[in-house]
């Protein structure tokens, strides 16, 4: 090969493979990625003693935080598997009188019999009367999808304790919308149907994100899928150096949120 051809070959070959993500990640994501519109999900016993250890201690400590605060346990939910050997487990308390839910995740991987804990975290949920709703979670994971008008996301990763973070996102709530009236959802259109109803919140996201141009139903298939826009961003939006920039962003986001709930 003439020597004057290498540099740029070479250059031309990283620049390729440094980029391969960019330009085949989304293909990727365009073209495997699916979600249920009837999701199935499974109960288990949050009791039960083959959890996986982790997993069943992030339960203990979040029940130890919040049942003293008057949050009860309604039921353990196992999600549909989204990846292969990945699963996640969700354990839904509530509070009744406050009208407030919470949701401890726990996802984990399972290879040659032994379970990792991938991401264990809290989320409250509060909805009311006109539709909105005040979330406050403090997973670390950033989320892909686009951010909805009528749904308001605290992300407080530094927050561990779950009462603390209840604390706040009470704050949060009392400020949000006092004209509107809470509603326990599980409650008053399930009937405590646990499962029915978070599957409806799963299916909710998904329609949501069909207003946002980041996905489609497609009806063949009874599954939702991403656009071509919503692969791209996505797949981008979880990428160096978006990644970094929305962690960034997210983080300074929430040391001001902590600052004017702690004022």
């Amino acid at each position: 090969m003439d020597p004057n051809y290498i540099g740029p070959v070479i250059f031309g070959g990283l620049a390729l493979l440094f980029t391969l993500p960019y330009w085949f990640g989304p293909i990727l994501t365009r073209f495997t990625m699916r979600q249920s519109a009837e999701p199935e999900l499974h109960t288990f016993d949050v009791d039960d003693p083959m959890l996986p250890f982790e997993v069943a201690n992030h339960f203990r400590r979040v029940r130890a935080a919040l049942e003293p605060l008057g949050f009860e346990v309604v039921e353990g939910m196992a999600l549909p598997d989204q990846t292969p050997r990945v699963k996640a487990l969700l354990l839904m308390l509530v509070h009744r009188p406050n009208k407030d839910a919470a949701l401890a995740t726990a996802i984990y991987a399972k290879m040659h019999g032994e379970s990792t804990l991938q991401t264990a975290y809290v989320e409250f949920v509060s909805r009311y009367r006109d539709g909105t709703a005040v979330q406050t979670n403090n997973t670390e994971q950033l989320s892909a999808f686009a951010p909805r008008p009528h749904i308001t996301s605290i992300r407080l990763p530094m927050i561990r304790k779950p009462d603390r973070l209840y604390q706040l996102h009470q704050a949060a709530a009392t400020r949000h919308n006092p004209s509107s009236r809470k509603v326990l959802r599980l409650e008053q259109e399930f009937r405590g149907d646990a499962v029915a109803y978070m599957a409806r919140a799963m299916v909710e996201e998904l329609e949501g994100q069909i207003q946002t141009g980041y996905m489609y139903l497609s009806p063949g298939e009874n599954v939702y899928r991403p656009t071509w826009k919503g692969a791209f961003l996505m797949t981008w939006a979880l990428l160096w150096p978006f990644s970094a920039i929305r962690r960034a962003r997210r983080d300074a986001k929430a040391r001001r949120m902590l600052r004017e709930l702690q004022a």
